[in-house]
């Protein structure tokens, strides 16, 4: 089991609608379904040609979060949110595959999640897994100083195991 950080908007726009529905949402609205999407290479492509004033860096970096969002976080792994429009963080279960939901304005690019907790205070957390989850990126891994363990300890109501990083 693996833990995602998975951020709902820059603003948060996206978090309630991820709660009430079930599911993690990440945005690149003007990206097509990426489901047919086999490679790396051609997601790559797909955004060189739909985000043409970008530039390589932000393209490869783009492409690296939504590889992972399709395709590395797997059924239960978790996936953190940290909310930005209350001082809480949300954390949830992966219940299947990305899901690109054409029909839906605000929430094209999808994984089903079964959220466990959605009232976890900031304080639950150690300064060092609060850094994490206020990583620049919209997807990415959480794995430093044993953060699964801790995480899930949080999850369960028990208090975080203390990282040696933190001690």
């Amino acid at each position: 089991m693996a833990i995602w950080l998975v951020r709902a908007g820059a603003h948060g726009e996206r978090e309630q609608a991820a709660l009430d529905k079930g599911m993690a949402i990440i945005g690149w609205e003007d990206l097509p379904n990426l489901t047919a999407i086999k490679t790396r290479d051609a997601l790559a492509q797909l955004l060189k040609e739909t985000y043409q004033t970008e530039g390589p860096n932000k393209l490869a970096n783009w492409n690296g979060q939504l590889w992972a969002f399709r395709d590395r976080i797997k059924k239960d792994d978790l996936i953190v949110l940290p909310l930005k429009r209350r001082s809480a963080v949300a954390i949830g279960r992966v219940t299947g595959d990305y899901v690109y939901q054409a029909d839906d304005k605000d929430s094209f690019h999808t994984r089903p999640v079964e959220w466990l907790r959605t009232d976890i205070p900031r304080s639950a957390f150690g300064n060092d897994l609060l850094y994490s989850l206020g990583a620049f990126m919209t997807v990415c891994q959480i794995s430093r100083n044993n953060a699964d363990a801790r995480i899930q300890a949080i999850l369960e109501g028990k208090a975080s195991v203390t990282s040696h990083a933190s001690r």
